[in-house]
């Protein structure tokens, strides 16, 4: 668990892969956040936007924001994977962004997923799997004309997903039911 600091948090095994990670087995254990800052958690990388294959995790992530307009990332195996590819990874560990509980106009974005928080048009992943559960949460609802929005996803909220499959739980909850919810099997 690591403290707030200044500018955006990366947790994992890497910062960000811009080049390729292959053959890793994570297991056991825990990595969280929990402060003020945007932050990306994933077990094996915060970030990705090279190569990562044949990369297992084992490993609960979670990550929390403390205070309002914080955007979450949080993945079994990276959080934030635009334009990354990822083949013949999986995730056994569970995925949780739960709901901050301030409530001076908390607008955030939370992304979840088994194998990656968020990715873009550009990601592709395949042949991996998730049996962990995913969760996403968010607070407030509708504070002057913004939203809070929880996104949770048992592969890759965006991203080209082909020959994967999810077997964990997925659930995007708001506590006054009042935000963009999105949950999704394996993506969006």
């Amino acid at each position: 668990s690591l403290p707030s600091g200044t500018g955006d948090v990366h947790i994992g095994l890497f910062a960000n892969v811009t080049g390729t990670v292959k053959n890793l087995k994570l297991t056991g254990g825990s990595i969280s956040y929990s402060g003020s800052n945007d932050f990306y958690v994933g077990s094996i990388a915060a970030k990705a936007s090279g190569t990562i294959e044949n990369c297992h995790s084992t490993i609960n992530i979670s990550g929390k924001a403390t205070t309002y307009f914080i955007d979450g990332y949080a993945g079994g195996i990276v959080g934030d994977g635009t334009d990354a590819t990822i083949t013949n990874c999986s995730n056994t560990g569970t995925v949780t962004i739960p709901a901050h509980s301030n409530s001076n106009y908390p607008v955030s974005s939370n992304y979840a997923g088994g194998i990656a928080g968020t990715g873009s048009a550009k990601t592709v992943i395949e042949k991996c799997f998730n049996t962990g559960n995913i969760s996403s949460a968010v607070e407030n609802g509708f504070s002057s004309g913004y939203y809070d929005t929880a996104y949770a996803a048992g592969i890759c909220h965006s991203g080209k997903i082909t020959d994967c499959y999810n077997t964990g739980a997925v659930t995007a909850s708001s506590i006054k039911n009042l935000d963009k919810l999105y949950a999704y099997g394996i993506g969006g």
